[in-house]
């Protein structure tokens, strides 16, 4: 980004945080627009059907995890994210905060699982022993 924003380099893909308005966004790799920059279209968008992409975090804990831990765990983090205050402070860094059950989290871990191992393969990257 330091790169980026100081003209060293002319182009580059970065998940938006701070500085990010140092630089102009051509699109954004999401399948939406995203709330917080609504004039910057997605690579759909740009004629790049095929560039799509998302970072994103989450909140783990240790496998085997009682269920009912689990889900106490669940309905505070779930109440935290849903304050709009906290959706605001989330904003003004570039996240949009979903939340939900822990099985949405299971179903993104996997569909991301299967989209980029098909790009790993297609590419043929490896990690160096």
């Amino acid at each position: 980004m330091s790169d980026l924003a100081g003209g060293h380099i002319d182009i580059g893909a970065i998940a938006f945080g701070v500085g990010a308005d140092a630089v102009k966004i051509l699109a954004v790799t999401t399948d939406e627009r995203l709330d917080f920059l609504p004039d910057v279209p997605t690579m759909k968008e740009s004629d790049f059907p095929n560039v799509s992409g998302t970072t994103w975090s989450a909140i783990f804990a240790p496998a085997g995890l009682e269920p009912e831990i689990v889900a106490r765990l669940n309905t505070i983090i779930n109440a935290f994210i849903a304050r709009e205050d906290t959706r605001k402070q989330f904003a003004t860094v570039g996240y949009r905060v979903l939340g939900g059950p822990p099985q949405r989290l299971q179903a993104r871990m996997a569909e991301d699982h299967a989209k980029w191992s098909k790009v790993i393969a297609a590419a043929k990257i490896s990690v160096d022993p």
